[in-house]
């Protein structure tokens, strides 16, 4: 994005100027820790993980394990779908209202285009920083998990996401409109997002500065492929919704290792855990849906644990590596660092 430094504002509004103009603001008063930096993305890292630990992937036994069940608990609150599997109506009340709040959100920024001046009201932008953050790392896979739930793409009579005996795209018909504009609202603004809401300069203090990259594509396709196969995980058979993550994960683990997009440290260190949790998750739950054994679920914490401490010392070793034996001009990418 372009660093302009207005000292008088424009008389004359143009749509475009006040629209960066609005993003600029936006980063530079980004005021948040590391701490929550490192939350908040490990927020929306979990969700992708958690996507495996769902009935519908038939991999973990919640109703016989406990810490089977454990995995099914943090899923339904991280993907919030499962919550309502009990209550249809509940779940197509939250879909309006939904679809509402982010009706109101595209009016209320664009709003804030027309009426940005020089002196702008920082509690406005704190408003407008905290539902992006809240969208981009919490919102944006729930409302895609509960619009793609109310959705059928096989040949079954009842949708098999819910308990009750539910006509695949609901029994009013009318009411499928609500989930798929929800689903080309949340894209609309998530891509509105990622192309701008963003820095790429190495010395920003914007803790998300990055390099330009293929990154934030990779993720957001995945992001629809992930949340459509889950859902439609009893019409196109789980292993299609195993075997995908299994090729994506070892991919995206290999494309970041190479790029090491961040800038800062601390958040290339906690990315990099999750994309090899990412990679043995896959892999661990495809052989765990040829082999069956009991609490798969302790099994599984106890070896993520064990992948992410040899990472990190991995990590801390090739530093100082690179630090006292290795030429500062042969390395490609000074991230690694």
């Amino acid at each position: 994005m372009p660093k302009e430094i207005l000292f008088f504002p424009d008389k004359n509004f143009s749509f475009k100027n006040n629209f960066f103009r609005l993003m600029n603001l936006l980063i530079t008063s980004h005021s948040s820790s590391l701490l929550e930096a490192i939350t908040t993305l490990g927020i929306n890292h979990l969700q992708i993980i958690s996507s495996f630990f769902a009935k519908q992937i038939k991999v973990f036994k919640p109703d016989k394990y406990k810490s089977d069940y454990v995995l099914y608990i943090i899923e339904s609150i991280l993907r919030f779908k499962d919550l309502f599997i009990h209550n249809y109506f509940g779940l197509q009340i939250l879909n309006l209202v939904i679809l509402i709040l982010l009706i109101i959100f595209v009016l209320y920024f664009f709003l804030k285009i027309y009426q940005i001046n020089l002196y702008y009201y920082k509690f406005t932008i704190s408003i407008l920083n905290f539902f992006i953050k809240i969208f981009v790392f919490y919102l944006y896979n729930i409302c895609l998990d509960i619009s793609f739930s109310q959705m059928c793409f096989g040949k079954k009579d009842y949708n098999p996401n819910f308990e009750e005996e539910i006509q695949c795209f609901g029994n009013n018909k009318f009411m499928i409109i609500i989930p798929i504009l929800t689903i080309i609202l949340s894209v609309f603004i998530h891509q509105i997002i990622r192309l701008f809401y963003y820095e790429n300069f190495f010395i920003s203090v914007f803790f998300f500065a990055k390099l330009n990259s293929y990154y934030d594509i990779f993720m957001d396709i995945n992001f629809l492929i992930n949340s459509i196969l889950l859902t439609q995980a009893s019409f196109l058979n789980r292993k299609f919704f195993l075997y995908y993550n299994l090729i994506f994960s070892i991919f995206i683990f290999y494309y970041y290792m190479q790029n090491y997009i961040y800038y800062n440290t601390y958040i290339n260190l906690s990315t990099g855990i999750f994309h090899l949790i990412y990679a043995w998750t896959s892999i661990f739950c495809l052989i765990c849906s040829y082999i069956n054994f009991e609490e798969k679920g302790l099994v599984y914490i106890i070896t993520c644990i064990i992948a992410g401490f040899i990472f990190y010392h991995l990590k801390k070793n090739l530093r100082k590596k690179m630090f006292f034996e290795i030429s500062i001009t042969k390395i490609s990418n000074i991230n690694y660092l």
